[in-house]
């Protein structure tokens, strides 16, 4: 509030960071037909603007963490699929 005058101090609370992911995505990688948790399986996901995550699932079945400002489509690769994307990928960078 602001006293006659305008001359009272007032304060402002802080914006968030505009740095800050909007968005964190993990995968869990899950056999549909007995509904275990597959962990160590190799992953290869291509966001559609061209961000490509790889690695191994972790213990819990999870990628590594995506983050980005918007919500993001793209196409996930696992097991051998997942290796010779890996492979190509790395060839090429």
């Amino acid at each position: 509030m602001f006293g006659a005058g305008g001359r009272s101090e007032s304060s402002v609370s802080p914006l968030p960071s505009s740095t800050l992911a909007l968005f964190n995505r993990k995968m869990q990688l899950v056999d549909e037909v007995n509904g275990e948790i597959i962990t160590d399986s190799p992953y290869f996901i291509r966001l559609d603007n061209g961000v490509v995550f790889h690695g191994n699932t972790d213990s819990g079945g999870l990628t590594e963490m995506t983050q980005d400002q918007a919500a993001l489509s793209g196409r996930a690769f696992f097991g051998h699929e997942a290796m010779k994307l890996i492979a190509k990928f790395k060839g090429s960078t």
